[in-house]
């Protein structure tokens, strides 16, 4: 389900709130469907491997939630960053969005998180403000951190070192991911494992919707 100002005549107002109830409508955080909705296949977890230890994408790109452009260029050599693929309308980011949240306070001030949307600067306010995000969520409705990245889905991940270079890339999510997720974010921030509640998160590993073009 994609909105785009060129091809709905009606008010934003009207679309932001009907956006907000399709989104309740599909989805809750926290929530989980039966089973994989994307499985995740070998060769996706084959392309994601073998970015490690390649140099990340250095995007320069708008959070619409407070007008702050965040580039890559800066946030890099200041500590770890974790950088999550999120696509307007999916009901898998939503069901993925609370394990990061909890990620992101965890690690509060020793690592950088990071979402990437492929939504326009209104919907994606608007995702934020209703997940409750504790990082910045930018905007990106050309693809080009996905494109560069290689994240053809969403709830695609990585983990930048300091040195810019990919530290791990993940296809996906799943229990035993988000403990290496984990692991690596506790080893590179310097602090002990964070305490994790993994109940809502699904024992296969699974993606999410694709990006409309890739």
């Amino acid at each position: 389900m994609t909105f785009r100002p060129a091809y709905v005549s009606v008010p934003l107002g009207f679309l932001m709130a009907g956006f907000g109830v399709y989104l309740a409508s599909v989805a809750r955080p926290g929530t989980l469907v039966s089973g994989p909705t994307h499985p995740v296949t070998a060769e996706m977890l084959a392309q994601a491997d073998r970015k490690s230890l390649k140099p990340a994408f250095e995007f320069r790109l708008s959070e619409p939630l407070t007008g702050k452009v965040y580039d890559a260029k800066a946030l890099y050599p200041q500590r770890p960053t974790l950088v999550l693929f999120i696509k307007e309308g999916c009901p898998c980011s939503i069901e993925a969005q609370p394990i990061f949240n909890t990620l992101a306070t965890a690690y509060a001030g020793k690592i950088n998180f990071i979402g990437i949307t492929d939504a326009i600067p209104a919907i994606t306010k608007l995702y934020a403000r209703d997940n409750a995000t504790p990082f910045p969520v930018l905007s990106d409705p050309k693809l080009t951190a996905m494109r560069a990245f290689g994240a053809p889905r969403s709830v695609y991940f990585g983990l930048v070192n300091l040195d810019g270079r990919i530290d791990r890339f993940w296809a996906g999510y799943n229990k035993e991911a988000m403990v290496e997720l984990n692991d690596r974010i506790a080893r590179l921030a310097g602090e002990e494992p964070a305490t994790l509640d993994l109940k809502h998160v699904p024992e296969k590993p699974t993606s999410g919707c694709s990006f409309e073009g890739m």
